[in-house]
């Protein structure tokens, strides 16, 4: 389906954000969720100050304005919506699209639930130009083989391969954010970027593990007690 699963949602935006781009290709859009996403997560955070800020581009008012382009096969998924968030859509299969793009033409490719839909040797080619193309790579794909077949009217939904964790890291997404359902791998091409993910994946795991009564009896040591007050 031209969809995901939702719990690696956090997960993905946050990953993207550390990256800090200032052009992403969403490699396999469907319903454009990631691109509504980030334009929100990257455009609104960098004008507010929690981003360093992107490249102006012409938007509104001179506002930071990241550079999103999608990548989508199938054209009956794409609507004035998906072109309203999408700076452009390229109407092609993701492996073919990418092989007619320059080297190091974005700061941050994704690829979110599309990789279990190729064949293996089409799959490693991909993400091989994925690593060619944009200096950080985010991929997701799930854990476990299950049958799905030709959905929505379209036959690229069908599944056909499984991806184990060696099989990304081998491929050059060597940092990994553990999840239940689904492998989330990241290639940086530098070491200053890998290392910056890494030490966020592990603050965000900590703070994922801590017991809720534990981690609110710290923000009241931080920050007081929690009653209403004008600030």
């Amino acid at each position: 389906m031209p969809t995901s699963q939702i719990d690696q949602i956090p997960h993905i935006v946050s990953l993207v954000q550390c990256i800090r781009p200032r052009s992403v290709l969403d490699l396999g859009l469907g319903f454009g969720k990631y691109g509504f996403l980030l334009r929100e997560y990257l455009d609104v955070s960098a004008a507010i100050g929690l981003l360093p800020p992107g490249e102006t581009t012409g938007s509104p008012a001179g506002e930071p304005k990241v550079v999103i382009d999608g990548v989508e096969a199938c054209p009956f998924y794409i609507r004035e919506l998906q072109r309203s968030i999408y700076d452009r859509i390229i109407e092609k299969n993701g492996l073919d699209a990418c092989r007619t793009l320059p080297s190091a033409s974005y700061d941050c490719c994704l690829l979110i639930d599309v990789l279990e839909h190729l064949r293996a040797q089409d799959g490693f080619e991909l993400l091989n130009q994925m690593r060619r193309i944009a200096r950080a790579a985010v991929v997701s794909t799930p854990k476990r083989f299950y049958a799905q077949g030709d959905l929505c009217g379209n036959p690229l939904e069908k599944h056909v391969s499984v991806w184990t964790r060696r099989q990304l890291a081998a491929s050059g997404f060597n940092v990994y954010w553990p999840a239940k359902a689904n492998h989330i791998a990241v290639h940086a091409a530098s070491p200053e970027l890998r290392s910056r993910l890494r030490r966020f994946i592990l603050r965000a795991r900590c703070k994922e593990l801590t017991p809720i009564a534990v981690y609110d009896a710290y923000q009241r040591l931080r920050y007081g007690s929690g009653d209403a007050r004008h600030c």
